[in-house]
């Protein structure tokens, strides 16, 4: 089994826009992660990538802005890689979140020999089996889920397992195509429904305090809720108050102590921001 042994690239304060770009709501982010295994007696596991590959695929065709897998894959540091391998969820939502992916796909593709050779042939059965979930990275909140099997006959068994895997991926792709169709279905209740504001950079879990303190005086028509906080990085839920457009320009004025925040990708219900250091 290949192991993933990867340097951890840190991306933060590239972009410093004075007036973040409104983007359309209508292209959520997504990424795909899926730990894939495919049994070869001839050479034990192989890892293809065929099951991210065909949902990536089928993303794009329905409209979701589809963060590169292997991207997501080089840039996971050495722990959280090797708890991915092993099928941690939380690991890839931590690693999508990374890129700004507002959901994620994540579970698992096998696929195995069934038996021995078919009846006067030399062609064998291959079984695959793939089971994912689809998660909201900013809380964790599972939406839906799929799971399916298909079987291939071929000589080759790492080919007969790719184009199992293939088909199940399909048809488990068919059983979450309702709760995606509803993450690209455009309203004009923003102001209502809740917001995400991911934030990158974070030096102390007290930089993430002072700016809570501000948006909680600042926004005091709605509610300030921390979701999530790790490595840096922090995930604040808002409800009510006012539209991301407003509440980035607050957020992109205000100067801090020893910070500023800088917003650089703002839609109806996300705002996403680096922290950068004021230099004395």
């Amino acid at each position: 089994m290949n192991e993933l042994v990867v340097r951890l690239c840190c991306t933060l304060g590239l972009c410093m826009l004075m007036v973040p770009t409104v983007y359309s709501a209508s292209n959520p982010s997504i990424a795909v992660i899926i730990v894939e295994k495919i049994r070869s007696y001839g050479s034990g596991f192989e890892q293809p990538g065929s099951a991210d590959n065909s949902f990536n695929r089928q993303l794009v065709t329905m409209g979701f802005s589809v963060v590169d897998t292997a991207t997501i894959r080089e840039n996971a540091d050495r722990q959280r890689a090797a708890l991915i391998l092993q099928g941690d969820e939380n690991a890839a939502r931590q690693v999508a979140l990374k890129h700004d992916a507002q959901y994620l796909i994540t579970g698992t593709a096998t696929s195995r020999p069934a038996g021995g050779e078919l009846f006067n042939t030399q062609m064998k059965s291959l079984q695959a089996a793939v089971n994912v979930k689809l998660i909201r990275t900013s809380d964790g909140r599972v939406l839906g889920g799929g799971g399916a099997s298909a079987a291939k006959p071929h000589l080759d068994e790492v080919q007969g397992g790719i184009l199992a895997i293939e088909e199940a991926s399909d048809k488990a792709f068919a059983q979450l195509s309702s709760s995606l169709s509803a993450l690209l279905v455009s309203t004009d209740d923003s102001n209502t429904r809740g917001k995400v504001v991911h934030i990158s950079g974070l030096k102390s879990f007290q930089h993430l305090n002072f700016i809570i303190e501000f948006m909680q005086s600042e926004f005091s028509d709605g509610e300030v809720e921390l979701a999530n906080y790790n490595d840096g990085i922090a995930e604040l839920q808002l409800s009510g108050g006012a539209n991301t457009s407003v509440i980035a320009l607050q957020l992109a004025r205000k100067r801090f102590k020893s910070f500023k925040i800088d917003p650089y990708n703002v839609s109806a219900n996300r705002i996403d921001a680096t922290i950068n250091m004021i230099q004395r």
